[in-house]
């Protein structure tokens, strides 16, 4: 007879690679749906893990033949590269399912042999069905069934499953799956169907994996077993006084107390629990209860604890059952290590060394502690210092002598009674004087990453190392009014390297940057919205907070313009102004660090060099806060973002006159600070010296009457010795900067 509610068969085989199965015991649980015409699909947890190479083959007729979909022949599915883990809800969708019925002659369930997976379809409330060999009407149902009267009945070979733990709604959520009356060896399915269609993991837009494992019934065990859950074997227990006991108990009754610490005889006995203490006491308790009391425990002490179930009268059953753990606890760790900060010893232009400290509270306990400094290659480097968590309860552990470029590990250990075992990192500080100046006077033909002062900051997979090339770069300005670029340069272009330049990380006031780019070919760009970004300037660690963008000029894709922007896009372009590729351009970039406020100026007016800036042609305000800021990056990004650009004479400074130097030639014998002076004058020996009442950083250059740059130093003190044995004989210009005043004067060697 044909059925009117919706049912939709399946019975499952599968074939590992390995020709391995999985034994289902009692408590064991295969999930498993089968979706309708609607939602056309598989859906199961698998039982275990599975290898990759597992084949899913679902057929009927004794696990081969047809599979149970209309129009379809077997369906073989392969594990994936990976596996799948068990316990992962999986979906596996293979089009229309079809309607099927249990009479309606698309199936035919023979009489001793056929293992058939029935789903009946209820989305109120799960359902569990299966046949196992035997007459093809006696079907039996779990018990959250709600339809159970449209089941067949008849149930004469005693086949029984329950199904527990289930409501409405739920999903993959049964605790049991009760069974008796099953052959051992006969092959059973189990299949759950769910209201809710959330939680399920798949693998692709149309498809989901569908992954299960052969299993073969064995008959429930009626023997006692007893497993202790928690604490597990071996384990090491954070510092605690209480630590609870969770077991796993079956086939075994409780008796209760006698009085006198065993059982009445209601039951089969009791369980005995020994208690040791490595090295100490041993305790013996009686416990009438398969929910076990927590546990008093030391920290820093081993444990082992032994349960057997006994008789009423104490004695081991005929085949003793019983389980022990062995675990321990933890000493603790009161010590807290928090704020770490680091500082340059000096700032010049050769390798200084730089200062760490971390705070630290929980000291003073009778601890001793181990503190380590070590670079990268497992050196000890630095002196440490500071106050002695040993002996003081707050404080600051410091690291002295740190050179410049070297990343450190502090290692903290406590010793006996704690186990604190902490590591924290003082990355390395960029100790150099502000105004950083880049010439890029290095060898053309090199990549600018083999330079001491540039590293790469880029995870592209593509090399494209910006190059150093010959130097073609113009002056925007009048010799006069800015110096001319000097030595070689470097060129960027699509996607690649990403390589920054470090500096003093500074954390107030205005941090500012200049230079002088050309774009030679804007024709690559697709992207004409917001273009892409090749400069930017970011924290110390790396997090990028002002980026400069260029983009080809809507109305005319010969010319570009700017934009700036703290983001990975950009809308703040100027788009009063465009610039012709091939032309040199001055920019001068600059952050306010107290408001996030981020400014450009292009080609700025000359006259406000070395004074106050004009009107910014973009202004923007951040969204997001810098913590510091300590590298300026350039940037490849792709060939649609990153037009091919030529790139020089950067400067870096905490103010405008530092990256705006007017040529030495404009201001011969100005000077700006206090108590400046040079001898001798005319040098005859090579030698001359330097002094000022500051003992600040003083950035000496010297210009030849052309306004190329013939040398440069730096020095911190109120006097230094300069060796000018490298600089022919002739007349020259001496520009010298301190606290951002300048002096200028007149030099002639001989």
């Amino acid at each position: 007879m044909k059925k009117n509610y919706f049912i939709t068969l399946l019975l499952i085989f599968v074939s590992l690679i390995t020709f391995s199965q999985t034994t289902l015991v009692a408590g064991d649980l295969v999930v498993i749906e089968m979706q309708g015409d609607t939602n056309d699909g598989f859906r199961f947890v698998p039982l275990v893990d599975l290898d990759a190479g597992t084949v899913v083959k679902f057929t009927d007729n004794g696990w081969t033949g047809t599979v149970l979909r209309s129009g379809e022949g077997t369906v073989l599915y392969t594990a994936p590269t990976g596996g799948i883990t068990a316990g992962t809800n999986i979906r596996y969708t293979v089009g229309d399912m079809g309607d099927f019925s249990l009479d309606g002659g698309d199936i035919n369930i023979s009489s001793g042999g056929d293992q058939i997976l029935v789903y009946q379809g209820n989305s109120s409330a799960p359902t569990f069905i299966f046949a196992a060999a035997g007459n093809s009407s006696e079907w039996q149902s779990g018990s959250n069934d709600s339809n159970q009267s449209d089941l067949p009945t008849g149930l004469t070979d005693g086949v029984n499953a329950v199904a527990a733990g289930a409501g409405a709604g739920s999903e993959a959520e049964f605790d049991n799956i009760y069974y008796n009356g099953i052959t051992t060896g006969t092959k059973v399915a189990l299949l759950a169907a769910v209201a809710s269609d959330s939680n399920w993991v798949g693998d692709n837009t149309d498809g989901y994996t569908a992954l299960t494992a052969n299993f073969t019934i064995t008959a429930p065990s009626t023997d006692p077993s007893l497993t202790i859950i928690a604490p597990s074997d071996g384990a090491t227990i954070a510092s605690t006084t209480s630590v609870a006991v969770t077991i796993s108990l079956m086939n075994f009754n409780f008796s209760a107390d006698n009085g006198s610490g065993m059982g009445d005889g209601s039951g089969d006995g009791y369980i005995k629990s020994t208690f040791e203490t490595q090295g100490g006491s041993t305790e013996v308790t009686s416990f009438f209860s398969a929910t076990l009391p927590n546990i008093t425990v030391i920290p820093g002490s081993t444990y082992t604890l032994t349960l057997e179930l006994v008789d009423n009268a104490g004695a081991s059953l005929s085949t003793a059952v019983s389980d022990s753990t062995t675990f321990t606890i933890a000493f603790p760790c009161v010590l807290a290590l928090d704020t770490i900060s680091t500082s340059c010893d000096a700032l010049t232009s050769g390798v200084d060394t730089y200062n760490g400290s971390i705070t630290f509270t929980g000291g003073n306990t009778g601890i001793t502690y181990t503190i380590t400094a070590k670079d990268d290659m497992g050196n000890d480097v630095g002196t440490i210092g500071g106050d002695n968590p040993d002996a003081s309860a707050t404080g600051s552990i410091t690291v002295t002598g740190i050179p410049e470029g070297t990343d450190v590990d502090i290692k903290v250990v406590g010793g006996t009674g704690s186990t604190c075992d902490f590591t924290r990192n003082f990355s390395s500080l960029v100790c150099k004087p502000f105004p950083v100046y880049e010439s890029f006077d290095y060898t053309v033909g090199t990549d600018l990453i083999a330079s001491t002062d540039w590293q790469d900051a880029s995870t592209s997979s593509t090399a494209n190392n910006i190059q150093v090339v010959a130097g073609t770069m113009g002056n925007p300005f009048n010799v006069g009014e800015f110096p001319n670029p000097v030595g070689a340069m470097v060129n960027l272009v699509g996607s690649g390297s990403d390589p920054y330049i470090g500096f003093n990380a500074t954390s107030t006031g205005t941090l500012y940057a200049s230079f002088i780019f050309s774009p030679t070919d804007i024709s690559t760009m697709t992207d004409t919205t917001d273009g892409g970004y090749f400069v930017a300037l970011a924290e110390s660690g790396g997090s990028f907070r002002s980026r400069l963008y260029i983009r080809q000029t809507a109305a005319d894709n010969t010319m570009y313009e700017l934009g700036v922007s703290e983001s990975g896009s950009a809308t703040n372009f100027d788009t009063t102004l465009s610039y012709t590729p091939g032309e040199q351009t001055f920019i001068v970039m600059s952050y306010e660090l107290a408001t996030n406020e981020i400014k450009v100026w292009a080609n700025p007016d000359p006259a406000t060099f070395e004074g106050t800036p004009g009107t910014a042609n973009l202004s923007h305000t951040s969204s997001s806060t810098a913590v510091d800021l300590g590298r300026f990056i350039l940037r490849q990004d792709s060939t649609g973002e990153t037009p091919s650009i030529n790139f020089d004479e950067l400067r870096i400074g905490t103010s405008w006159a530092q990256v705006t130097p007017k040529m030495a030639t404009a201001s011969v014998s100005r000077n700006n600070i206090e108590g400046f002076t040079t001898y001798p004058n005319p040098i005859t020996d090579k030698k001359f010296t330097i002094s000022s009442t500051s003992s600040s950083v003083k950035q000496v250059v010297i210009f030849n009457v052309l306004g190329k740059k013939v040398f440069s130093s730096s020095f911190s003190g109120e006097k230094k010795n300069i060796d000018v044995s490298g600089v022919n004989a002739g007349i020259y210009i001496l520009k010298v900067t301190e606290n951002g005043k300048t002096a200028t004067k007149k030099l002639v060697i001989r």
